[in-house]
């Protein structure tokens, strides 16, 4: 019983990785799944001047009542953008 376990486990892993890699070459996804700045050396800039220390930042960041209020109040979309600052 547990050989079929261990070669059902492992011809799954092998299936999925193989249905993986023909999913992430060959399937058009709709539009680019990373999304380059028209200025990347403002924002850089912009960042490192704002980031009070070192870690993961999320725009707009919800936890703050503020900027979401300021966000809602001036009908802005929440569009999310994941920022690491070192």
């Amino acid at each position: 019983m547990s050989k079929q376990m261990i070669l059902g486990t492992v011809l799954g892993g092998i299936v999925l990785f193989v249905w993986g890699a023909i999913a992430w070459m060959f399937i058009p996804w709709p539009g680019q799944p990373l999304r380059a700045f028209k200025n990347e050396d403002a924002v850089t800039q912009a960042i490192v001047a704002n980031a009070t220390q070192s870690g993961n930042y999320l725009l707009p960041n919800t936890t703050v009542p503020t900027l979401l209020e300021r966000d809602q109040a001036l009908g802005n979309s929440s569009t999310l953008s994941f920022v690491d600052c070192e």
